[in-house]
């Protein structure tokens, strides 16, 4: 898994609601709050997405950009996004590429159960990881809560540095 200090690698995913989105874009306007989810199918991923949307007005009032990333196809992650209409991208990384960049790719036996740890990911301006951590239901809430604490910090000092490589 990518820790804290390292840079992410560039990305081009599609967007389930439509659009194609960079990690270069994503941090264009701030701070990045990446989250990995395994499935829309995943009944504590479907709650993960939602804690998001119900906190997401306080990550874009604080400047941070939000974005989540499910393996997969467009057949069950389209067909969620246009029933809940998430207010953030959640971006289709079908052939699990950038869950594999991240380090957060499981791979279960059959390719339907290869999905990425629900994770979380704030990336500064520059690229670089300020935080990372792997999501349990016992720390689900209180990884938003760090997630804004440390965007939050990130607007007011900005960072330095580059993003890496095309994944």
């Amino acid at each position: 898994m990518l820790r804290k200090g390292q840079t992410v690698p560039e990305f081009h995913l599609n967007g389930a609601g439509g659009g194609r989105f960079s990690a270069r874009e994503l941090t264009a306007k701030g701070p990045l709050v990446l989250f990995f989810i395994r499935s829309t199918t995943c009944t504590f991923c479907q709650g993960e997405l939602a804690r998001l949307a119900s906190r997401y007005k306080e990550f874009e009032a604080a400047g941070l950009a939000v974005a989540a990333v499910v393996g997969g196809g467009f057949s069950w992650s389209g067909g969620w996004y246009n029933y809940v209409r998430p207010p953030y991208p959640l971006l289709v990384d079908e052939d699990r590429a950038v869950a594999r960049h991240f380090g957060v790719y499981k791979a279960l036996g059959f390719d339907s159960f290869r999905m990425a740890q629900p994770s979380a990911f704030v990336v500064d301006q520059s690229g670089v990881i300020q935080f990372a951590h792997l999501v349990t239901e016992e720390d689900a809430a209180r990884t938003l809560d760090d997630c804004l604490t440390v965007g939050r910090s990130l607007v007011r000092a900005p960072a330095r540095a580059t993003l890496g490589n095309s994944a």
